[in-house]
């Protein structure tokens, strides 16, 4: 390009000179001195054309230093409207390809007002992104490279809708000015077997993702360098906080001889949970250079708490919380001395109780709304109770003190069957329990009026023991009670948990004649338990099979008399006259009648 240059330049004047001789030949001197000074007027306008092209920006011979990239406008030209700046946050991504560091500035404007100032400083043959506000129409950066002596680029203006676009991230590459004595000057001159050899440059690979690992695990991955000397070094640490040149990095690789590719296995054993960020640096002589952090961090996990796991019969280990799958585990930092005498475990399997400890919303037959907690054949339910104590306060001397008022948690169950089935109800709890079956008037029907008040039957249990009712009923609803059987206040912060189980097994029933001669359909175990005769399976009770006790005449004090047997004239107070002895004629008339608490003659 510059021999057409000069050739443009130089073409005018021979021409001159060419019709110089044209006129001497074909005019007189004078015409032809004329023609002559005509067209040394035109070539002295050439060269000055010349000039002013040269001098041009981006028509002549670009100078050394120019730093401006190729999409970086006039930064004398008028500003532009820009209400419609980036919504996205302004990027800048500064090159330094040079041998040198710079101070570099950063600033940003919207619609002439300031909105970002960014120093910092780009070390050699590294890049670096500045992040400004969502909203800037212009861009202004300088630089000022450090060494002896140092040197100031000139400052850059780039402008929204000329030089970049919302949302773009803006390159820019720092460059020495010409008149520096550095060696980034280029030489257009200078042929390509005598170009400086490129800069050694250091990267980390295997680390693209975020690594989580637990304590001790290795994490592995490569530090890759290039153009690097026989003599360069590199070194790899481990940052805790992620904020470069803190001096808190954790060495991981110290000045190892540099390779094309160094395999860094670190061993986390010695090194505390937390999100580490990766670095690495290379030394060249008097150079230092300095890897991109690598994108993926390490995340060294807690491991998790251990405590004690207690269990059943005084056997305890050390454990996590998911690793004390059949005990109780005490918590962080828990030891074994620590574990209650007597606690009991909800199986996987169990549902918890519908009423949480405190409250009383399944009382049963004991409450205003007759709540009852269903529990099926084959079921565990994992419930608490509890139990408060209201002291009366003594009163003056010779007076009664106010009655002491318990509250107490009783949970009723609700069981029904659709045959004859043996039900056994067994409970473990924390503390003293008592277990029943609700008696019924007529076995089976679902409603507290059908309740006799009484409960059987029975059994207490002691803290840890398991204890079992059971009984053979025919199809129906039926109704178990849990009670705190304590001489204490049981709170809902100790030991306040139970397990309750329901298991049925199918049941043969007979009649069961009593001595009274009233019969009832039970088991043949039941009917020995409460002293009656069974009459065999699947025997009814109407008719009634039962034999019936004599009769015999009853007085009363009112010397009236009744034909009734000798149990039901002991139980209403009468005398009884004997078997078979009847009302008439009236035998309490002739006869003196005993009154309790008086003597008669």
């Amino acid at each position: 390009m510059k021999g057409w240059l000069w050739a443009a330049a130089i073409l005018p004047l021979m021409s001159s000179i060419w019709l110089l001789k044209l006129g001497l030949a074909m005019f007189k001197p004078r015409y032809a001195l004329i023609v002559m000074l005509g067209f040394l007027v035109g070539c002295t306008l050439s060269l000055t054309d010349f000039v002013q092209f040269m001098s041009i920006p981006g028509t002549g011979t670009p100078s050394v230093g120019d730093v401006a990239p190729d999409n970086i406008s006039d930064p004398n030209a008028p500003a532009r409207d820009s209400p419609a700046a980036s919504q996205a946050p302004i990027k800048v991504r500064l090159s330094n390809p040079t041998q040198r560091d710079a101070d570099c500035l950063v600033t940003m404007e919207l619609i002439g007002r300031e909105v970002h100032f960014s120093l910092r400083r780009i070390l050699a043959t590294t890049d670096s992104i500045v992040i400004g506000p969502d909203r800037a129409d212009i861009v202004r950066i300088e630089a000022t490279f450090l060494g002896e002596p140092p040197a100031a680029m000139d400052p850059q203006v780039l402008r929204i809708g000329q030089d970049f676009s919302p949302g773009d991230i803006i390159d820019f590459t720092l460059a020495l000015p010409p008149d520096d004595s550095g060696q980034d000057v280029p030489d257009d001159d200078q042929h390509d077997d005598e170009a400086p050899p490129p800069p050694p440059t250091i990267t980390i690979e295997g680390l693209d993702q975020d690594v989580i690992i637990d304590p001790g695990d290795p994490v592995t991955f490569d530090i890759v360098t290039t153009n690097a000397s026989e003599d360069a070094r590199v070194s790899a640490f481990a940052d805790p906080d992620s904020i470069l040149d803190n001096e808190n990095e954790i060495a991981i690789l110290e000045d190892v001889l540099a390779a094309d590719r160094t395999t860094v296995i670190w061993n986390t054993s010695e090194v505390s949970p937390g999100t580490y960020l990766i670095l690495a640096q290379l030394r060249d002589g008097d150079d230092l250079i300095r890897a991109e952090p690598a994108p993926g961090y390490v995340i060294i996990v807690a491991p998790p708490p251990t405590g004690a796991c207690c269990y059943p019969e005084a056997y305890c280990e050390i454990l996590t919380e998911d690793e004390c799958v059949d005990g109780l585990w005490l918590g962080p930092d828990t030891t074994c001395d620590m574990c209650p005498d007597c606690f009991v475990l909800c199986p996987a399997e169990a549902r918890p109780e519908g009423e949480p400890c405190g409250e009383s919303t399944n009382a049963g037959c004991f409450g205003n709304t007759f709540s009852f907690e269903p529990i099926t054949c084959g079921e565990t339910v994992c419930g608490t109770s509890w139990m408060t104590y209201d002291f009366g306060e003594p009163n003056e001397p010779n007076e009664p003190n106010e009655p002491n008022m318990m509250s107490a948690d009783i949970d009723w169950y609700e069981i029904i069957v659709t045959e004859d089935t043996e039900i056994t109800f067994t409970v473990e709890a924390e503390f003293g329990v008592f277990i029943a079956f609700a008696e019924q008037e007529v076995p089976g029907d679902p409603n507290c009026d059908n309740w006799t008040g009484g409960f059987m039957p029975s059994a207490v249990g002691e803290e840890c023991d398991a204890v079992s009712i059971s009984q053979c009923v025919g199809p129906g609803t039926y109704y178990a009670i849990v009670f705190p059987y304590v001489e204490y206040e049981m709170p809902c912060d100790g030991n306040n948990d139970y397990v309750a189980t329901l298991t049925c097994q199918p049941c043969t029933r007979g009649a069961c004649c009593f001595e009274d001669g009233h019969c009832e359909v039970m088991s043949a175990e039941n009917c020995g338990d409460a002293e009656g005769v069974y009459q065999g399976d699947n025997t009814p009770c109407d008719p009634n099979p039962c034999p019936q006790p004599p009769l015999g005449a009853c007085c009363f004090e009112d010397y009236s008399c009744e034909l009734i047997t000798e149990s039901d004239c002991n139980n209403a107070e009468g005398q009884y006259q004997g078997d078979g002895t009847t009302c008439t004629p009236n035998p309490c008339l002739s006869q003196p009648i005993l009154i309790t608490g008086m003597s008669s003659s």
